[in-house]
C-alpha cells in the first residue's frame, strides 16, 4: 500500500513538473518587439506572457523603447505613461485605463477597460500589450512575437 501511494505522488510531482516546465516555456518563447528591435527581458521576472487571451508585456519598457515617459506614483500604486499628445494612468489591480489628452483640436481623454488587469510582478508593471494602440501604435501578437510599432504620433516626429 506504501508502495502505491508513493508512485502515485511522484507521477503526481512529475505531472506537476511537466506542466509548470511547459507553462514558463510558453512564456519564454514569446519575444518583445518594439520599433523594429528586439527587447531584452532576460532580468525582469516574467518576459511576455499570455492569460486567459490576454498577452501582457512590461509598461515601462515597452513604453520608454517608444520614447516615452514614464512615472510612479507609489501613493496611488499607479503609473503613468505620457507622449506628447497625451497621457495614461494604469493602476496595479485594476482593469481601468485613464487618458488625458493634451490638444485642443481633438479630445483624447478618456476612459477605457484593458482586456485585463495591470499587475506588478517584483516592481514591474505588466499590461496588456493591446493598450498602446491607445498611443496611435500598430500591435502585433504572433504566436512566437509581440510587435509595438510606433503610430502617427511619437515624440520624436517618427
Amino acid at each position: 500500500m506504501k508502495t502505491v501511494i508513493r508512485r502515485l505522488a511522484l507521477v503526481l510531482c512529475l505531472a506537476l513538473l511537466l506542466l509548470t516546465g511547459q507553462a514558463a516555456a510558453a512564456g519564454a518563447g514569446r519575444s518583445l518587439t518594439v520599433n523594429g528591435k528586439t527587447l531584452d527581458l532576460s532580468d525582469l521576472p516574467r518576459q511576455v506572457w499570455e492569460e486567459d487571451g490576454c498577452v501582457m508585456i512590461p509598461l515601462r519598457r515597452t513604453a520608454e523603447a517608444l520614447g516615452c515617459t514614464v512615472s510612479w506614483l507609489p501613493e496611488e500604486r499607479c503609473a503613468r505613461v505620457e507622449d506628447s499628445i497625451q497621457s495614461v494612468a494604469v493602476r496595479a489591480g485594476s482593469a481601468e485605463a485613464g487618458w488625458v489628452g493634451k490638444l485642443t483640436v481633438i479630445n483624447l481623454t478618456r476612459t477605457e477597460t484593458m482586456d485585463a488587469k495591470a499587475v506588478i510582478l517584483e516592481g514591474t508593471t505588466y499590461v496588456p500589450a493591446k493598450l498602446f494602440e491607445g498611443f496611435f501604435d500598430q500591435v502585433t501578437v504572433g504566436e512566437a512575437c509581440v510587435s509595438v510599432m510606433p503610430g502617427i504620433c511619437t515624440p520624436d516626429g517618427r
